[in-house]
């Protein structure tokens, strides 16, 4: 996959979903080597969302330090879901909405370990700036301070 310039000098990438095709315009602000870089990110989601993975964290990273105009028209075409501007706050509140079909008392224990994550990360903090390492100090404090963590869960 490649970056063209338009006629007014503008880049953009164009792909392919399910015979349908998008073009994310990514501005006039690259060079030819940024708007490859782009494409190449662009070909990273599509891999991963062949593989029905999720999008690595490095690439999320990727996309946070381009221009604000092309995450948003990653959003607009499909390629990432928001992840790059959500907070642990409206994650959890979508998290929270989608299981809202399950007894109350499971709902209960989502909502307590929710609060566990807002406390220990705070509520505006954004999913992609979370480090697995940080992920793995608190999985150190709940078994520590919370031993019912600890039972069959790693």
């Amino acid at each position: 996959m490649r970056a063209y310039k338009t006629g007014q000098g503008k880049w953009q990438v164009n792909f392919s979903v399910n015979g349908k095709q998008r073009t994310p315009y990514l501005g006039g602000d690259f060079t030819s080597g940024s708007a490859d870089r782009v494409a190449r990110i662009v070909t990273d989601i599509l891999a991963c969302r062949n593989r029905r993975d999720s999008v690595p964290l490095e690439i999320l990273r990727k996309i946070e330090t381009l221009s604000e105009r092309v995450p948003r028209s990653f959003e607009k075409h499909g390629l990432i879901d928001g992840a790059t501007s959500r907070t642990l706050e409206t994650l959890l509140e979508s998290f929270y909405e989608s299981k809202a079909h399950l007894k109350p008392s499971t709902q209960t224990s989502y909502k307590a370990i929710g609060n566990l994550l807002l406390r220990h990360f705070g509520g505006s903090t954004k999913i992609s700036s979370i480090e697995k390492s940080a992920c793995e100090r608190l999985k150190t404090v709940l078994h520590k301070d919370y031993p019912e963590f600890s039972q069959n869960r790693s």
